[in-house]
């Protein structure tokens, strides 16, 4: 049996608990970082998905990313990795975790592009359209709150483009914190051949006739325990929360807040970016110490920031 079922109406949900903006008429792209859906060939767009929750990984492809056409209310999913990959994460600790990183959850923008346009294995993809906050690792080879957020304003480089490798069995999928589909690219270095695997229906239906004068996409970033915790319980029970590209009333209230408790962060806007964030692992960090701060404002940092947050 399946640990949920991703549909429009979980997708909807997630976003609104987290108070991220949807991008109504405009294809969208979303990521499930430990989870795979039951069907890993690549699917067409559909009502619903059957889910499994995993463990993400260095090694092997064990996350999801998915398009949202909210006009039809379908989805398309297709297995890839939100994650690096292990020979990257080890060669970078050497370095402080300079040049690798995972993409913290939260909501952001992509455009149309070529990844590495000036070597062999460019291909078509989609580039990084804003700022992105990254965590990066010096001590393992894996990513927790002890570890160091890139919060500085500049550009990682964080594409999404395929993994050059289509076997979700065997280790070889190719990133160094990008968020990759599974299959192969057309490309310089294999005589531009077509695209294949899963990759294929996705860029497909991104570049196609469907989508002609689309350019840049939203990209919603989930993880799959949360997902499956959302499916699960009612609005009820679901706190609501904001973090990095979440938008509203209640970022707003949060802003205030932490402007209230001396954590300077700018305007106060209602737009949780880069100097909110900044100001909320700082709050975090004095309040619950540095393994607890992951720049997210739940239930318990409203709390301790005296915000109420609501359910849904």
């Amino acid at each position: 049996m399946p640990d949920f079922v991703l549909d429009y109406a979980l997708f909807e949900r997630a976003a609104r608990r987290n108070n991220y903006p949807l991008d109504h008429g405009s294809l969208m792209f979303f990521g499930v970082r430990g989870a795979l859906p039951l069907d890993v060939s690549g699917t067409p767009f559909a009502n619903g998905h059957p889910m499994r929750v995993t463990d993400p990984d260095h090694l092997l492809m064990r996350c999801t990313l998915g398009q949202v056409r909210s006009s039809e209310q379908t989805l398309a999913v297709f297995p890839g990795s939100t994650v690096p990959t292990l020979k990257y994460v080890k060669a970078a600790i050497a370095k402080g975790g300079a040049g690798v990183n995972t993409l913290m959850l939260g909501k952001y923008a992509y455009t149309r592009g070529i990844h590495k346009s000036s070597k062999p294995t460019g291909h078509r993809a989609f580039l990084q359209a804003m700022f992105f906050p990254v965590w990066r690792t010096a001590d393992d080879t894996d990513y927790d709150l002890d570890d160091q957020i890139d919060n500085d304003g500049g550009i990682v480089a964080d594409n999404l483009h395929c993994a050059y490798h289509d076997n979700l069995a065997t280790p070889g999928y190719s990133s160094a914190g990008c968020q990759v589909v599974a299959g192969r690219p057309s490309m310089p270095a294999n005589g531009n051949l077509p695209e294949s695997g899963p990759w294929k229906r996705f860029i497909e239906n991104a570049y196609g006739a469907a989508q002609p004068l689309q350019k840049t996409y939203a990209y919603y970033l989930f993880s799959g325990t949360e997902l499956a915790m959302v499916a699960l319980k009612p609005d009820s029970d679901l706190v609501q929360s904001v973090r990095f590209g979440s938008e509203g009333t209640l970022v707003k209230d949060v802003q205030m807040a932490l402007k209230a408790k001396g954590y300077p962060l700018g305007t106060v806007n209602g737009e949780f970016d880069r100097d909110t964030l900044e100001a909320v692992i700082r709050f975090q960090i004095a309040n619950f110490g540095k393994g607890q701060a992951d720049g997210i404002v739940g239930a318990n940092t409203g709390v301790a920031l005296g915000v109420d947050m609501p359910t849904l």
